[in-house]
């Protein structure tokens, strides 16, 4: 087909391309109405250690929290971190339910370890994240030993989320304008040929 004869197609199957577009974005807004919505609420833990004096080892306080981030990401999953979390939300969560809905990521050469929670309503994201982030700064400190003094500070406490991360609104609209034009117009163009022999008889 040439261009001008989608556009002759456009211009006749108008109506259904209007109607397409607004049936996508009323399915796009019942979709946005009823399915589950996921906030997301992240806290950032600074790590720091204290080197002994004449320390032989050649290691850096720095080095030496770089070199043990991931232990610390590892600490996230342990038991005693999770009773901590319960205890401190004081609600009975599952292993399973606080694996899923926090995570721990620390950037390679940052001393600097984010907590991220998720849940709804808002408030119930921010309160798992603030619980696990202290949980697991606690335990962090724990890891103190003779030679080297382990210490954290939250220097980013989890914020109320404004908005859902999921489904995501700049999404889930396009992608429902997207398909009620598209739907329709496929159909237009499919049914061109007998169209077009309609208007020549």
């Amino acid at each position: 087909m040439t261009s001008e004869g989608f556009w002759q197609v456009v211009r006749f199957r108008w109506t259904w391309l209007v109607a397409g577009l607004v049936i996508g974005l009323a399915v796009a807004g019942l979709a946005l109405a009823l399915l589950p919505r996921t906030y997301s609420s992240e806290a950032s833990i600074l790590v720091e250690a204290e080197m002994p004096d004449g320390d032989a080892s050649g290691f850096s306080a720095t080095t030496y929290i770089s070199e043990q981030l991931p232990t610390y990401v590892d600490l996230g999953r342990a038991d005693s971190v999770h009773q901590d979390i319960r205890e401190r939300l004081g609600r009975d969560l599952g292993r399973e339910e606080i694996g899923a809905r926090v995570a721990y990521a620390a950037a390679a050469g940052s001393a600097v370890l984010t907590v991220t929670g998720v849940g709804d309503p808002p408030e119930d994201a921010r309160s798992l994240s603030d619980a696990a982030a202290t949980a697991i700064a606690t335990a962090i400190e724990d890891t103190s030993t003779g030679s080297v003094d382990v210490s954290t500070t939250i220097v980013q406490r989890a914020t109320l989320p404004s908005a859902p991360e999921d489904p995501d609104p700049l999404v889930l609209l396009p992608a429902g304008m997207l398909v009620g034009l598209a739907a329709p117009l496929l159909v237009a163009l499919a049914l061109a040929p007998r169209h077009q022999r309609g208007i020549s008889s």
